[in-house]
């Protein structure tokens, strides 16, 4: 199979801990994971990159192949898995590494994972250290393909940021995203002194380009949970609300992920954005309604179009 979306991150075992003490245990996750599944809802075919240790739950991995997603590009390594504590503290979350870990670093895909069969249509990086993320984009730019063409042909490349964002991250982050089409990130990583009272100004600050600098990024989304999100168009300098939708919330982990895969199957198959953001809001909200993966498993593209249909009228397609 040549996937059309590759997604390049971390499969994670993840001891979730809620503010109100309810814990869910050994759950598998990492952005990758839901990513994929948030993408493969819709029908495209999809190629997941990442590493995993020997205790990384089979019964998951196996649901996901069935799902139809590719797995080949997932190596698997001797020893444990990345597990993590993932604490959610109002509005925030904080991830604590078990001591026995690995890291996020060493449990991240390279390019050289990868099957050398897949020609995909888009590269999407999930949530991983940026100097990982960094390697990814130096090694695609370094590919004798579309990448570095322009127009219709260009492979899209699509980054979901790891690291948060102050004054001293800023200008590497500015020059990262100038390197992608998408850049992604969540509002509990966006600590510029002006993130809650003008959020618009942080995604133009973030999106500026240096001084005669190649330039390709197109759209930043800012992903705020409960409220939503935002999104600024570089080339129009404007910025436009989403507003999410749900019909069960379980537990919000691994939603935000599930939106980007959703908005990415959109946009691969040049769907305009509001369509893909349509997409998008729908993977969230198969994620929201189970523990991990739970909800994105037991969802089918046919549920998709039909919550597509009943909650924004027409068809996904």
């Amino acid at each position: 199979m040549n996937p059309l979306l590759v997604v390049a991150g971390n499969l994670i075992v993840d001891d979730v801990v809620f503010e109100n003490g309810i814990t869910s245990l050994g759950q598998a996750g990492g952005a990758a994971l839901y990513a994929a599944l948030g993408a493969s809802l819709w029908g495209i075919s999809v190629g997941i990159a990442s590493v995993v240790g020997n205790d990384y739950p089979d019964d998951v991995l196996e649901a996901v192949s069935d799902k139809g997603i590719d797995l080949a590009g997932v190596r698997r390594v001797a020893g444990p898995s990345l597990k993590i504590w993932l604490l959610y503290e109002g509005r925030r979350r904080q991830v604590v590494h078990h001591l026995d870990s690995p890291s996020h670093a060493q449990m991240s895909p390279v390019l050289a994972d990868l099957p050398s069969a897949w020609r995909p249509s888009a590269y999407h990086l999930a949530p991983m250290p940026l100097a990982v993320q960094i390697d990814w984009l130096d090694s695609l730019d370094s590919l004798a393909s579309p990448v570095s063409q322009d127009g219709s042909s260009r492979v899209l490349l699509s980054l979901d940021l790891f690291d948060l964002v102050d004054e001293d991250s800023l200008a590497p982050l500015q020059a990262t995203f100038r390197r992608v089409d998408l850049a992604l990130l969540s509002e509990d990583e966006l600590l510029l002194e002006a993130a809650l009272e003008s959020p618009e100004l942080c995604l133009a600050r973030l999106a500026a380009g240096g001084e005669g600098a190649t330039n390709r990024l197109e759209r930043i989304l800012l992903k705020r949970g409960a409220q939503g999100g935002l999104v600024f168009d570089r080339g129009a300098d404007s910025v436009r609300p989403w507003q999410p939708r749900a019909s069960t919330i379980v537990e919000p982990t691994g939603a935000g992920d599930a939106f980007a895969g959703g908005l990415l199957a959109g946009l691969i198959v040049g769907r305009p954005l509001e369509g893909a953001l349509e997409q998008a809001i729908v993977s969230a909200s198969f994620a929201l309604e189970g523990q991990g993966a739970e909800g994105l498993l037991a969802a089918t593209p046919a549920d998709c179009a039909a919550r597509s249909r009943e909650w924004f009228g027409g068809s996904p397609g």
